[in-house]
């Protein structure tokens, strides 16, 4: 099949692009390519419904997904961890099979459906430069491209591929797969709808400002009603009984000392070649930017005025339209054609992430100077924007980040040599005088430590827990390697009441005000629903007597600029329960973790429809992003509910 695309690509520009969409492939397909039977007995860590995943497979996608976590962190530093939490991306080795199984499932899919590529539907794909730019971008490795002309360097492919062990046979079923799952995932998003009044709606919700009354209920106001209460040595024995049934809550933790041993990298005694940092840098360029791509653009501004209604939008629009043709018909003189209509501007060079959304989305698509753009609707009104010029991104030098990445080629190489050692030595004979023994070469610090079960969650506590009593067990964290022995078990026990009955009868007062909480919110809410979901002043201020709440109200808010603000403490309550409610008297009762509140819209300011003219299109695209994601979402879900899916865990300790 390359062989048939290549041949439908006449063009030199477009068989640049089927590199592209090759080199996309190796980078975000990459295990696809080893798919394909290892000789022998094989290893593989699951099978998806009687098929196996590769073990090696496995071990790179895992490599695969640590590189891109390591980027990540290189351009975000100390946030990066926040970043990938948010994301739910954290265990490398978690992701690596998830994506497995996931290409598995729809190749399944694929297969079972008799989906099958016709070579011309890829040649159309490949010949559409605004689909190459739109879905491959994000994924090209700038690494292999040239700095200057943008084209695929052959030497830096030829030595990526040469690390993997490629072949065009390997290719040919690689791009096959990768186009046959977006097939599958494509007739997933002719199902999606999103209608204007869902755009609607959202505009509502995200940008009618509303003002709120709301009723605090407290916790300590609760604490101090259930303490006006003496509680019984009866009904406090009984609370005891019962947490220590439900999850042992009084009971001593176990405590587990061990001997730990840690090896350092600087100490290990691998360090990288030159030949290896130098292939690092040429492999991984995008680790190191210099200074990304920026664009220089020219633009002219129909501009909208802030009372213009919708009749004068649209004509604002087709006047924008109409200028855009125009100067589509003759590039070179777009200022000539265009300050008839307004003035011109010719922005500074700018990167990604410092404009308007739309605009800079835009302005990054045009593939050549003097290429154009629009109308593209921004919070200003309507622009046409045109390619000045493009300074193409820059690398910092191999000199200025040789010793970052020789510390890290450090780190690497120790921790695949120490996993590989480490787990020879324990799962054979003489454990103890080997590893003393390597412990005494590598210099490796020794000492004891005791743990608590319940106040530690440490890397260290989750292994030594793990541990049955004198076997041996090993880690990686923070750059460093640790070897552990269980050396002892403390036992957990149950401590005399007397001893604990202040930390008993504190914990009861606290869940029993939270217990009455509970209740006096759930019945603020049947209130509520038996007046559809509304509360008119005159009811909310009888709840408010009624439980004892304070009252406050908030000026006009806009949703959407709230969540913009750094500072929302001046809010009682979150913004975000406040904006669950959106039509006037409209209420709802809700518990957070430091009480709860009854709320209600009071007052609505009429719709703005010049900003809903504005943002309807960015409404309806995050309308449709969202459905298409909980789409694929229920339908992944939905093939792992009715697959047989059985992961192989293959013990490493001993």
């Amino acid at each position: 099949m390359i062989t048939q695309l290549q041949e439908g690509i006449k063009e030199r520009g477009l068989k640049i692009i089927l590199w592209i969409v090759i080199i996309a492939m190796v980078l975000a397909y990459l295990p696809a390519l080893f798919q394909k039977s290892s000789g022998g007995k094989g290893t593989f860590v699951a099978t998806i419904n009687g098929i196996p995943i590769d073990a090696a497979l496995y071990h790179q996608r895992t490599q695969h997904e640590t590189e891109r976590l390591e980027m990540v962190r290189a351009r975000f530093g100390s946030n990066a961890d926040t970043i990938l939490k948010s994301l739910g991306i954290a265990d490398p080795q978690e992701t690596a099979l998830n994506n497995l199984m996931y290409d598995a499932l729809i190749d399944q899919v694929a297969q079972k459906a008799h989906v099958h590529l016709a070579p011309s539907y890829a040649v159309t794909k490949l010949n559409n430069p605004s689909f190459v730019v739109r879905e491959l971008a994000d994924i090209i490795p700038l690494s292999v491209l040239n700095n200057q002309t943008g084209r695929i360097d052959e030497r830096a492919l030829r030595n990526y591929l040469a690390r993997y062990n490629q072949t065009l046979n390997d290719f040919e079923v690689a791009l096959e797969q990768k186009i046959r799952r977006s097939l599958v995932t494509s007739i997933l998003e002719t199902t999606i709808n999103v209608t204007q009044e869902e755009v609607f709606q959202l505009f509502l919700r995200e940008y009618q400002p509303r003002s709120y009354d709301i009723l605090t209920l407290t916790v300590d106001d609760y604490l101090k009603k259930i303490k006006q209460k003496e509680v019984s040595s009866h009904d406090l024995s009984q609370f005891l009984i019962q947490e220590n049934k439900r999850s042992n809550r009084y009971w001593t933790p176990e405590e587990r000392s061990g001997r730990i041993f840690v090896f350092d990298p600087q100490s290990w005694g691998i360090d990288p070649t030159k030949a290896e940092v130098e292939s690092f840098y040429n492999q991984h360029k995008a680790l190191f930017v210099d200074k990304p791509v920026t664009l220089k653009i020219r633009r002219v501004l129909i501009k909208v005025p802030d009372k213009a209604d919708q009749q004068e939008i649209k004509a604002l629009e087709q006047q924008a339209q109409e200028l855009a043709e125009k100067i589509r018909a003759t590039p070179s003189q777009f200022s000539e054609i265009a300050q008839k209509t307004s003035a011109v501007e010719e922005l500074p060079p700018f990167s990604k992430g410092t404009h308007h959304a739309e605009f800079e989305k835009a302005a990054f698509r045009l593939a050549q100077d003097n290429d154009i753009a629009g109308p593209i609707t921004t919070d200003q009104g309507f622009e046409i924007i045109q390619r000045v010029g493009r300074e193409p991104i820059s690398y910092k030098s191999l000199d200025a980040v040789e010793n970052t990445i020789k510390e890290r080629l450090r780190r690497q190489n120790f921790q695949s040599s120490f996993s590989q050692q480490v787990s020879r030595i324990i799962t054979g004979d003489k454990i103890e005088e080997k590893i003393e023994a390597l412990a005494a070469a590598k210099k490796a610090k020794e000492s004891m430590v005791t743990i608590s079960s319940k106040k530690d969650s440490s890397l260290l506590a989750k292994k030594l827990f793990s541990l049955n009593q004198g076997r041996w067990g090993f880690f990686i964290e923070s750059d460093k390697g640790y070897i552990v022995q269980l050396a002892a078990i403390k036992k957990s026990y149950e401590p005399k009441f007397s001893d604990i009955k202040n930390e008993v009868l504190q914990d009861y007062y606290d869940i029993q005000s939270k217990k009455l909480l509970a209740k006096d919110i759930a019945e603020a809410q049947k209130i509520i629903d038996e007046n559809e979901q509304k509360l008119s002043p005159e009811l909310f201020l009888d709840l408010q007597k009624r439980f004892g709440a304070s009252k406050s109200s908030t000026t006009f808010i806009v949703p959407h600029e709230k969540e913009q603000e750094e500072n929302k403490t001046d809010l009682p309550v979150p913004l975000g329960q406040l904006t669950m409610i959106m039509r006037e008297s409209e209420a709802r009762a809700f518990l957070d973790k430091d009480g709860g509140a009854i709320i209600r819209v009071n007052a609505l300011q009429p719709v703005n429809t010049t900003i809903f003219v504005e943002k309807k299109e960015a409404l309806a695209a995050q309308l449709w992003e969202s459905r298409e994601e909980s789409t694929r979402k229920g339908f992944v879900a939905s093939l792992y509910r009715n697959a047989t899916i059985d992961i192989v865990k293959i013990p490493l300790d001993k």
